[in-house]
């Protein structure tokens, strides 16, 4: 866990999981190549979240109450709440349904 993180309460992280809140990215430029940028933003990880080992987790991304992240995924953007996200980059897949 790198730096600035906010985590929740009953929050599952499993080994190999990498969080950061700073790190480079890439921005079109006008004449069609890449410059680097750099990526700055808390990760912020709400209550009952289970990540997947090796999953990684990039700047500025918050991971909603109850979701789920795949082991292995790359979650670059926000994911709902009630969610589960894989892949790289993640996508989320389906909600999760809870009864009581």
């Amino acid at each position: 866990i790198y730096h600035d993180c906010i985590i929740g309460n009953h929050v599952t992280i499993h080994a190999g999981t990498v969080i950061g809140s700073d790190g480079f990215g890439f921005a079109p430029l006008a004449d069609g190549s890449f410059a680097k940028v750099p990526q700055i933003g808390n990760v912020i990880i709400e209550d009952h979240v289970w990540i997947g080992g090796g999953a990684t987790i990039l700047p500025g991304v918050t991971i909603g109450k109850g979701a789920v992240i795949g082991a292995g995924s790359v979650v670059s953007k926000s994911v709902p709440p009630f969610s589960v996200a894989v892949g790289n980059p993640a996508r989320v897949i389906k909600e999760r349904v809870l009864s009581h």
